[in-house]
């Protein structure tokens, strides 16, 4: 179909045909050329490895809407080095139970595999990737993510969609993402937001901890109404006075006030005292 003088070819469309597989040479001669490949929409249940070498300087590969569940030959790619562009690979609406054989070698810089059938995320998924910058994951069944999934790419994933999955608890696998711009937790389970926890360097006036209780349960006494940092609680800590400062404020207390020495020679009225003068005396 595809000919050798076609060496110009940079944008090849066979999106809603019968294609039900990806042979490794099938574009044998013609993948250093094209730029953009579309095979959304066929009827594809498996891809090869081995693919991801033919495809090495291609911007955007779309595989989506096909019923691809497993990639074969993963074992024998060992290395691939990371493309000089920024490319995209589209496995979104198919039919995979886990992103690690799609995502573990191809070193795409955006990736799609929303609209899958994944139910867990673990650090295996992104075991060999670490070049992708948007992942896409959204309209999952996803239900647990574990702590150190996104570890390898902490230092390169810009934006994260996670929308549309069965998240209760995100266990910690963000606090990792340093360079996160973009993150879309949208339509999950989560029940609980006052628990996202912010870095040291956060904005205060953004923290949730920040937000107005309407009736508090005071932690101290059980009473509602006050929290326990209220000075009028009747369990709230009394400052404890240090003994020889007690018994000097006992002493003060039980003892009449004697008058200040200053204040006993503290004339009342001010008189002007002219100096005695004899000469001023009558003889």
């Amino acid at each position: 179909m595809l000919q050798d003088s076609m060496w110009k070819l940079k944008k090849l469309k066979l999106s809603y045909n019968l294609i039900q597989g990806i042979a490794p040479n099938m574009f044998s001669g013609f993948s250093k050329n094209i730029d953009f490949l579309y095979l959304d929409h066929c009827l594809i249940r498996e891809i090869d490895a081995q693919i991801w070498n033919e495809f090495f300087y291609m911007e955007e590969l779309d595989l989506s809407f096909n019923l691809i569940d497993k990639v074969t030959n993963n074992n024998n790619i060992t290395n691939i080095k990371d493309r000089p562009i920024e490319n995209s690979l589209r496995l979104d609406h198919n039919l995979f139970t886990s992103l690690g054989p799609a995502l573990r070698y191809h070193r795409m810089w955006n990736f799609s595999m929303a609209h899958n059938l994944i139910a867990h995320l673990g650090p295996e998924d992104i075991q060999g990737e670490r070049r992708v910058r948007h992942l896409d994951l959204q309209g999952n069944v996803i239900t647990q993510v574990e702590r150190l999934t996104f570890a390898r790419v902490r230092g390169q994933l810009l934006s994260l969609d996670l929308s549309r999955n069965r998240i209760k608890s995100r266990q910690g696998c963000l606090q990792s993402l340093t360079r996160l711009e973009t993150l879309n937790l949208s339509h999950n389970r989560i029940e609980n937001p006052r628990g996202l926890k912010w870095g040291a360097a956060h904005n205060t006036k953004q923290c949730p901890a920040t937000d107005k209780i309407n009736n508090p349960t005071c932690i101290n006494c059980g009473q509602t109404g006050h929290l326990a940092a209220w000075r009028g609680c009747p369990k709230f800590p009394k400052p404890r006075i240090p003994l020889p400062l007690k018994i000097l404020l006992i002493l003060a207390i039980s003892t009449p006030s004697a008058k200040s020495p200053l204040t006993s020679h503290t004339p009342t009225s001010f008189q002007r005292q002219h100096p005695s003068n004899s000469s001023d005396n009558p003889s």
